[in-house]
């Protein structure tokens, strides 16, 4: 028998753990301006279309393995670097395989996750010391730079930083794994606050803006008609990265989906790039 779920105390435990639950007129506006389009308004058809092609196209893998083998000559031997500095630091197993995945219909509980490659930068076991899915990236945006579970070398902020810890992903592109350019996946923990946050607003029990509700309605249903795979980098990277609140992730989600072009994904490719050097969003 399946537990009731007492969304009051979801509702308190929202509100407690300050999550962001907003899009901003500046969210849109810089995110119009990312894709070429009011995001306001309805995907273009001849966008969808476009998109539609380009996510079935071999161009598109093709072209991403070969971009990963050229970054592979360059991101191994740093992984490898990076992977001995954590292993000398308490024994640590330096990598760390990421079960990464998306919500569609049938719910967070059946999703299908594929493995992500990253060099450890946190304890080990660390997704099970936060006691709430509230508590992980995809609901603090920023609000917890100070995590206790990063490990307490020099090294791990370093890492994650400049995204050091994702260069085993590149090896995965190259051997056509995963693709480079896409959606960044979720964890369990995110898919579950992210599929709660959504029945709570079906039910009412949630306030949010005309734009957020049709989002969170369509949500699932645009996810589980692409099946999208976990990727490297995303719109998310263009933006805010890790600072980015729950809704602005899931509109950058359906907005590649449906607006997706080799165009989008050079540009998502240079200010990805951009960001990281930058750190913006990078924790």
């Amino acid at each position: 028998m399946i537990e009731a779920i007492d969304y009051s105390e979801v509702l308190t435990e929202v509100s407690e753990k300050n999550v962001n639950l907003e899009i901003t007129d500046g969210d849109l506006k810089a995110i119009s301006q990312i894709v070429g389009f009011d995001v306001t308004e309805p995907v273009p058809e001849n966008r969808i279309t476009v998109a539609e092609q380009w996510h079935t196209s071999p161009e598109k893998r093709a072209r991403e393995q070969k971009i990963g083998r050229w970054l592979s000559i360059i991101a191994i031997p740093m992984s490898r670097f990076a992977i001995q500095r954590i292993r000398s630091f308490e024994e640590n197993p330096g990598t760390v395989a990421i079960e990464s995945g998306f919500l569609g219909v049938e719910g967070a509980e059946n999703a299908h996750f594929e493995k992500i490659h990253k060099v450890q930068t946190m304890v080990q076991g660390a997704p099970k010391k936060l006691s709430s899915p509230f508590d992980h990236t995809t609901f603090q945006a920023g609000r917890n730079p100070k995590d206790g579970r990063i490990l307490k070398t020099r090294w791990a902020p370093l890492y994650r930083r400049m995204g050091i810890d994702e260069l085993p992903q590149i090896e995965q592109v190259a051997k056509g794994r995963i693709p480079f350019v896409g959606l960044r996946g979720y964890t369990l923990p995110e898919l579950q606050g992210t599929e709660l946050l959504i029945d709570m607003i079906k039910a009412d029990l949630l306030e949010v803006t005309p734009l957020i509700r049709k989002l969170a309605l369509r949500y699932q249903a645009v996810i589980s008609k692409y099946s999208p795979e976990p990727a490297v980098a995303g719109l998310l990277q263009t933006y805010k990265a890790k600072d980015t609140p729950p809704f602005v992730r899931m509109l950058l989600d359906l907005l590649y989906l449906e607006a997706a072009s080799k165009e989008l994904d050079n540009k998502i490719i240079a200010k990805s790039i951009l960001n990281r050097i930058l750190g913006i969003g990078a924790r």
